[in-house]
């Protein structure tokens, strides 16, 4: 689920600032970025987080390869 500005954590602060997405079992996912890298967050809103760097190009296929494995996803559910 994507968070959202007004999604709060449990002690009240804004999730927005810890996590981009929510998985299914609300585990925090953030993707940031310096001028040269694209940093991936998992488990974000917990410490401690697990982190990869990756170059543009790379986090481009990763974008690409989540969406080719999420229709798969959605033909197996049809």
């Amino acid at each position: 689920m994507r968070v959202t500005k007004g999604m709060t954590t449990e002690g009240g602060a804004s999730l927005i600032d810890e996590a981009d997405f929510l998985d299914v079992d609300d585990t925090g996912v953030q993707a940031t970025q310096n001028d040269v890298t694209v940093k991936l967050t998992v488990d974000s809103t917990a410490y401690p987080s697990k982190s990869v760097w990756l170059e543009p190009d790379d986090a481009d296929a990763l974008g690409d390869l989540l969406k080719q494995r999420a229709a798969e996803c959605r033909a197996a559910q049809a």
